[in-house]
């Protein structure tokens, strides 16, 4: 038991914990699976404040904003205005960092909160601390979290060696394809096999049917990828002069377009409180043409009738 010596506090915290991700279960959707880990996090977090309780609690804060998930009633921050909900997140963070600076699940609740901020260099920061801490335990989860955050920050050789080191199980693929697709944003001649290597790691994700939190949203990466495809192969239609391979590749653009507008419906009918803005600010970006790259794709997939 790691920041406490009492197991039945213990025990609440797991209980808590084995939730996340938050998918629809027992007849409960994934927003009120939330809703009832977060209660119990607050609940320890505000009565039993030891490091793991604070760090998840913040975790799960931050979470409620980059999802657009309401709190539930009973939360101490119910009725907080995102910015002092994201500000909460961070305090409570660094108060479990403070209290445990050992632990590397602490610190990588605190990269996460730092991550979701868009503070892309305390979230670099925490993820190669925690790495540092868990250097034993080779956590594949936290290595592909750490290479999406390094992602994120830009740092793409830093991102490709965490990737690598992550060895690339179930939802990981999902991550390693929004890396794949900003590198093809980052490329040219070479732009359509990173889209294609992008679309075979998410066909890796088929392990993960039925879970309303991770399935939903490959589907918008999944029509991001197809739709910037489609784009590419209508640009080569467009500059084509012969006529057969004209018709070839506007026969491929179709479809990239037929499966962009697939992807994006799915994704939209799971996700119906999503608004532009929302999928513009999922992926936070500190390098402004990779930022641009995404911000350009959503736009455009949002303009699909």
């Amino acid at each position: 038991m790691r920041g406490t010596t009492d197991k039945v506090l213990y025990n609440q915290f797991i209980n808590a914990t084995n939730a996340f991700p938050p998918t629809g279960r027992d007849g409960k959707t994934a927003q009120q699976v939330f809703q009832d880990s977060y209660a119990a996090l607050d609940d320890l977090a505000t009565n039993n404040p030891f490091p793991q309780a604070l760090a998840w609690k913040a975790y799960a804060l931050a979470l409620s904003v980059y999802e657009g998930w309401p709190l539930p009633a009973s939360a101490t921050e119910h009725g907080m205005s995102e910015k002092d909900r994201l500000d909460k997140a961070k305090t409570l963070g660094e108060q479990a960092t403070s209290q445990d600076d050992t632990d590397y699940d602490v610190h990588w609740g605190l990269a996460d909160v730092y991550l979701i901020r868009g503070d892309f260099d305390g979230a670099v920061t925490e993820f190669e601390r925690a790495l540092e801490l868990d250097r034993d335990g080779r956590h594949p989860s936290l290595f592909a979290e750490a290479a999406s955050a390094m992602m994120q920050a830009g740092q793409f050789d830093k991102a490709e060696h965490y990737f690598r080191r992550a060895r690339l199980p179930d939802w990981h693929h999902w991550m390693h394809a929004i890396f794949l697709f900003l590198k093809a944003g980052r490329a040219t001649g070479a732009r359509e096999s990173f889209l294609n290597a992008a679309l075979d790691d998410l066909k890796s994700t088929s392990t993960q049917v039925g879970d309303d939190f991770y399935q939903g949203e490959i589907q918008l990466v999944l029509a991001a990828v197809h739709w910037r495809k489609w784009e590419l192969f209508l640009a080569r239609a467009n500059a084509e002069n012969d006529p057969d391979e004209k018709a070839r590749l506007n026969h491929y653009a179709g479809r990239n377009l037929a499966a962009a507008t697939r992807a994006i419906h799915i994704f939209r009918a799971a996700f119906p409180y999503w608004t532009v803005d929302v999928a513009l600010n999922s992926l936070s970006l500190k390098v402004t043409a990779d930022e641009i790259w995404w911000g350009d794709t959503v736009k455009g997939l949002w303009g699909i009738p």
